[in-house]
């Protein structure tokens, strides 16, 4: 780099100069901050002096006048100084006070002078003066003082932690007080002991034996433990964890009535549809439709229609995205029949002259076939939308022939103790089917929850109608039809189903 000056000469730099001439600047700086903490150690040391001298003694009062060029925090300190040296020439008085008012001042002096002395945790008075002070109340003993010391204790108390107090440095006072417990710890200890001493009236009361009191009582942990348990056991509708999502038909409601049988679940009587219908109502409605029950229970809820549309498994997963589904299938082509009995009661659209071929659109390649026996597609949505392990697909074949093994199946499902028996259930010979066991004791929740004959324990007429036989060439059809959405079903749950009509 170069430069030119007056003359026109030209002067070269190179990066050594600079590099010298920020050596330079660096070390004037390093010097100036030596010299600002060499002052700085000067009027602290300066400060400590005149304290000292203060406290021993040496120096007089005089130093107020300059107390403008001290900061705030040594004056406080100073003043507080003062003061405890007031309390202890009180204390060194030799003359007896008989006036009542002149001990209160004296008492409240050295009340004052405590205060300070811990609040602040200011130094206590020079070791010389302790001991001169210490010997004027031990060479007072055979005096006419010790009447006034006596009178006085809290002199005394005073004196002698001014004996037995040392410094380990400026400010630094060895604390002698135990802090006390935070106010929440305090005030629970307390209640702890107020409710002790009320259980320990109440078993005298009731003519108990003072030895048994402590068994009574109990700690506040106890009492947490129980007011936990009394909250679990409170009767409340609650929202359901687990819904039997699927497929109308298809034994749905007999899978229902039987879980009820286990002590640990409930469910509501009728199908709360809210999830489809009534979703605008909101979840608080929705919680009022379920049974009371307490919370180590679950309750379970019903309704065929939810997992047959993606929207409104969707409203499932966000109302509860660890929600249990049980899916119940059947024979497609027995399915079929069973629908075709039920519309033909429950909807106006269909008379009693309506045929099955009618029923099914004029033959049994119809769309309306295919919406029926088209297991695979609504299950592979459940699929997507929950995980595997929150689906549970169960036949109405396998709960109709060994109803106890489906029921500890879903058992498992839910993660709840194993309940379920033999004795819960009986098979009836001129229903064709199970029932309940009325003499059970949790009959009585069970009839709740479903429709049944409550005298024989079988479920209603409405329950297993007998079918109406198909026309052979329209059985053939409808089998040929169905068999390739059998096919993707057993492939999409790795397992296949020995029906009778593709047997």
């Amino acid at each position: 780099m170069t430069a030119s000056g007056a003359d026109g000469e030209t002067f070269k730099f190179s990066m050594t100069n600079y590099r010298v001439l920020n050596i330079l600047i660096l070390v004037s700086l390093l010097g100036l901050m030596f010299d600002i903490a060499l002052r700085y150690s000067a009027t602290q040391k300066s400060l400590r002096v005149i304290i000292s001298q203060d406290l021993s003694g040496n120096v007089d009062n005089q130093m107020f006048p300059v107390e403008k060029k001290v900061p705030f925090q040594i004056r406080n300190k100073l003043k507080r100084i003062e003061i405890l040296k007031s309390a202890s020439e009180n204390v060194e008085s030799e003359t007896p006070v008989h006036n009542k008012s002149q001990r209160l001042d004296r008492l409240k002096n050295v009340s004052l002078d405590r205060r300070f002395s811990e609040e602040t945790k200011i130094p206590p008075l020079d070791s010389n003066k302790n001991k001169s002070v210490s010997g004027d109340v031990e060479n007072s003993n055979s005096s006419s003082e010790k009447k006034v010391l006596v009178q006085n204790p809290k002199k005394l108390k005073r004196i002698e932690i001014l004996k037995n107090d040392s410094v380990n440095e400026w400010g630094a006072a060895p604390e002698r007080i135990l802090k006390a417990p935070p106010r929440q710890q305090r005030k629970g200890f307390l209640s702890w002991r107020k409710r002790k001493r009320r259980v320990h009236a109440t078993s005298r009361s009731r003519g108990q034996s003072s030895a048994n009191d402590d068994d009574d009582a109990q700690s506040p942990s106890s009492q947490e433990k129980e007011g936990k348990d009394n909250r679990d056991r409170e009767m409340k509708p609650r929202p359901p964890k687990c819904l039997i999502v699927g497929f109308s038909k298809c034994g749905t409601e007999a899978l229902k009535g039987f879980l009820t049988l286990h002590p640990d679940i409930v469910a509501p009587f009728r199908e709360v549809d809210f999830f489809t219908n009534y979703y605008y109502k909101g979840l608080d409605w929705y919680r009022k439709q379920m049974p009371p029950s307490m919370a180590s229970q679950i309750t379970i809820e019903k309704t065929p229609e939810y997992i047959l549309t993606r929207e409104v498994l969707h409203r499932i997963r966000d109302y509860n995205s660890d929600m249990r589904l049980i899916v119940m299938i059947r024979d497609p082509i027995v399915r079929l029949q069973s629908l075709y009995l039920h519309d033909l009661v429950h909807k106006p659209e269909y008379s009693a002259d309506t045929t099955f071929k009618q029923w099914c659109g004029g033959g049994g390649r119809t769309a309306h076939v295919a919406s029926v026996v088209d297991y695979a597609s609504h299950i592979r949505d459940a699929f997507d939308i929950f995980s595997r392990r929150q689906v549970l697909v169960q036949s109405e074949e396998e709960l109709e022939n060994s109803p106890i093994k489906v029921l500890r199946t879903v058992e498992s499902f839910l993660g709840l103790r194993r309940a379920f028996s033999k004795d819960n259930i009986f098979y009836s010979g001129d229903k064709g089917f199970y029932c309940f066991n009325v003499t059970t004791s949790t009959f009585s929740k069970a009839s709740k929850s479903t429709q049944m004959n409550k005298s024989t324990g079988c479920f209603t007429d409405s329950k297993g109608r007998p079918h109406q036989k198909i026309a052979p060439g329209l059985l053939k059809e409808l089998v040929e039809f169905t068999r390739p959405y059998n096919e993707r079903l057993f492939q999409l749950l790795g397992r296949t189903y020995t029906w009778k009509n593709f047997s």
